[in-house]
């Protein structure tokens, strides 16, 4: 079992979001522990790329790059 995780994120508790991952990771670490697994899981995060190619994608995510 291994864990990836992203950038799209909900927010969960206001914190940034490097903090709200690292607690997801070491949450995750814990439960294969606590269940028993001997090796340490690989982690990932991701991050998603959008590219704005046309005046449509500007007017779309504008707002969400400001």
């Amino acid at each position: 079992m291994n864990l990836q995780s992203s950038t799209l994120k909900f927010d969960e508790t206001g914190e940034p979001l490097h903090i709200q991952q690292a607690a997801q990771i070491r949450a995750f670490r814990a439960s294969l522990e606590e269940a028993g697994h001997k090796r340490t899981p690989r982690t990932l995060v991701s991050r998603s790329i959008f590219p704005l190619l046309d005046d449509r994608d500007r007017t779309l995510f504008r707002t969400r790059l400001s």
